[in-house]
């Protein structure tokens, strides 16, 4: 698949409709006290999930309409306690967007600050480019502040230009450090300074077939203070062939300033190592450990194991990628999509599925992923009146983000149902 689509616009929605559902996005906490000593299953503590919450469903049936209501993948903390700012996209899986018949607007970005329990509409983006999360004028990926610029509210993000399938894609295209204030109303843009990529390698530039994608899902701070940031795109040398054309590539790209100049430094791509089905890596998060080391999860095709790599200097080496492997005792090996990891309370946590939703937790050094959640039967469970049939009406794409240490949001969409439901219930 090529990179998605998503969507925003300003000012609090306080109306409440009625309409046929075909998508919805939910949200769930979910509290963690993991002390692990080993990498044992019987080491991780049990979560307590929250239930979930209705965040907004769509109106894809009104006839002409080809609204949806999904992909919630970019969840960021404000820097206010419960506060969390979320992406939804309205629009479909590929392609420019409004398409004909489509609903006014493209993406939205919403706010919940009472951790999770409601959420209102603070921007719309009337146009984008279906299937990604971080284009222009969107909420964009998160960039963490250096302990000296840590303010209570304020963040920057990254966007760049989603779907530029030309020579070379988003580094040779505007991209921007914006600079965001929660006020508990809205979210303010305040800055929007033009950020450059550097020494990218020719061979992401010599046709429409060979390009990068805007940042993926995470951005992190290294042990040196500096920012990694990854992507991936399709490379001429990527040296294997995933079905009729390359293999993805992942590329990694480090700030010393903070985010407005990046320099290429490191790139992941198909070995022979890795099996097929592949579509080579892609969508990668990253999380730094404990130790300074440098772990970057990746795709390589719905159904199919994670895989990883880790450097031990920033970013600028990898060893060879490995799959990810549950510990033993364990149900389910790591697997799908759009992984999502973070470090909360002294453990990984790692968001990801496709069949379903799964979450695996792991320890501070990550060599094994010590338990495992169905997210989907959690909600079944805690969510009786609407429940998943199959457990595969989802995208599987996933927003998480840590509400205080140990305690999470995930956020997760549901497709189909037709039934009748509240759309974007706001009250402020």
């Amino acid at each position: 698949q090529e990179p998605r689509c998503e969507t925003i616009f300003t000012g609090a929605i306080q109306s409440l409709m009625l309409l046929h559902i075909a998508t919805a996005i939910h949200a769930t906490v979910i509290a963690t006290a993991l002390t692990t000593r080993d990498y044992g299953a019987a080491s991780f503590q049990a979560h307590t999930w929250s239930v979930p919450v209705l965040v907004g469903e769509t109106n894809a049936s009104i006839p002409g309409s080809a609204s949806k209501f999904w992909f919630p993948s970019i969840s960021i903390p404000t820097g206010l306690a419960g506060h969390v700012a979320q992406h939804v996209t309205l629009a479909g899986d590929g392609g420019t967007c409004p398409s004909p018949g489509h609903a006014p607007y493209c993406e939205q970005v919403m706010l919940t600050v009472d951790g999770g329990k409601t959420y209102f509409v603070v921007k719309k983006v009337a146009k984008g480019t279906s299937g990604n999360f971080n284009g222009y004028n969107d909420l964009g990926t998160w960039v963490p502040n250096a302990v000296s610029e840590d303010t209570p509210g304020q963040f920057n993000t990254i966007v760049a230009c989603n779907d530029c399938l030309v020579p070379g894609g988003s580094v040779d295209q505007p991209a921007f450090l914006q600079t965001w204030i929660d006020t508990g109303r809205t979210l303010a843009l305040v800055a929007n300074k033009s950020a450059t990529f550097s020494g990218t390698p020719e061979s992401f530039r010599v046709n429409t077939s060979t390009w990068l994608a805007s940042p993926s899902q995470t951005i992190v701070r290294t042990a040196d203070g500096e920012l990694l940031l990854a992507m991936y795109g399709h490379a001429a040398d990527s040296g294997q062939a995933c079905g009729s054309r390359g293999c993805y590539s992942t590329v990694f790209f480090k700030s010393k300033n903070n985010g407005l100049e990046w320099q290429y430094t490191s790139r992941i791509d198909q070995t022979s190592a890795i099996p097929f089905p592949s579509e080579g890596p892609c969508e990668p998060s990253i999380v730094v450990l404990d130790d300074g080391t440098v772990l970057s999860v990746f795709r390589l095709d719905g159904g199919v194991q994670l895989w990883g790599a880790r450097s031990h200097d920033n970013g600028a080496t990898w060893d060879p990628p490995a799959g990810l492997v549950a510990c033993p005792g364990v149900e389910k090996n790591p697997y799908g999509v759009w992984p999502q990891l973070l470090k909360s309370n002294g453990q990984i946590v790692l968001v990801s599925g496709r069949p379903g939703i799964g979450l695996w937790t792991a320890d501070a050094s990550g060599k094994c992923w010590g338990s495992y959640t169905d997210v989907i039967a959690v909600h079944n469970a805690t969510l009786p009146d609407d429940p998943f049939t199959t457990g595969t009406e989802t995208t599987s794409y996933t927003g998480v983000a840590e509400l205080s240490s140990g305690q999470l949001l995930v956020a997760y969409d549901k497709i189909g149902a037709g039934r009748v439901g509240n759309v974007q219930k706001s009250t402020r």
